[in-house]
């Protein structure tokens, strides 16, 4: 207990000083009208932090730091859809207001090995949203050939389901991509006077979500 209060004292003074000669915090006009009870509470604080409660923090931090190591997962990279004609999904998505991060093949058992289809051959093309942070990759299957077909699935099939973006102004993007195709599921809806939502199919028939946040709720 004498240790803890020579401590506190001996912080006391070390802080006092340092706010005096302006080397911490905002700067003060007045140093005279600094109140020390405030500088006492802030270092009994600390004192209880690092004294009494210690174990438990450093148990706190320490746990923290080994489940960061143990997680490896650093974000989501892409999704992925397979297309029929590569030309008229990246322009419907460049509309909506994606970028082409890339177009090109792959080709090769390599990539069979990952995808269990053998020797195949995949035209792929890279969108990527205006923040860089969230990409789409469209496939266009040469070898082997499409087997199966469900673009045209039920909202309430198993399975993926659509991907949702965000927008600044969801009628404008719509009366956009209507010109591409785009059709309304049912209608856009007012979700609790915080954001406008809806669904649309896209070009082959690609569930999309459209979220625009309402202007009064907009940080």
């Amino acid at each position: 207990m004498t240790r803890l209060w020579y401590r506190n004292f001996h912080s006391l003074f070390i802080i006092k000083d340092a706010v005096l000669n302006k080397k911490v915090g905002k700067q003060i006009e007045d140093t005279s009208t600094i109140d020390l009870r405030v500088i006492i509470i802030i270092v009994i604080r600390i004192n209880i932090l690092f004294s009494i409660d210690c174990k438990y923090y450093k148990s706190i931090i320490f746990y923290n730091f080994k489940t960061m190591k143990k997680q490896n997962l650093l974000r989501m990279d892409n999704v992925g859809i397979v297309v029929e004609s590569l030309d008229e999904t990246i322009s419907f998505f460049l509309e909506l207001g994606l970028e082409l991060e890339g177009r090109s093949m792959i080709e090769g058992e390599w990539a069979g090995r990952v995808t269990g289809l053998g020797n195949q051959s995949v035209e792929i093309a890279m969108m990527v949203t205006p923040d860089g942070n969230s990409r789409l990759e469209l496939s266009k299957f040469i070898n082997p050939k499409v087997i199966e077909d469900h673009r045209n699935a039920p909202v309430n099939a198993l399975g993926y389901l659509r991907v949702m973006f965000a927008v600044a102004d969801l009628d404008d993007t719509l009366n956009r991509l209507y010109k591409h195709g785009a059709q309304l599921v049912e209608e856009v809806v007012d979700y609790q006077n915080i954001y406008k939502l809806c669904y649309i199919r896209g070009p082959e028939g690609i569930l999309i979500g459209l979220a625009e946040k309402i202007e009064n709720n907009k940080d």
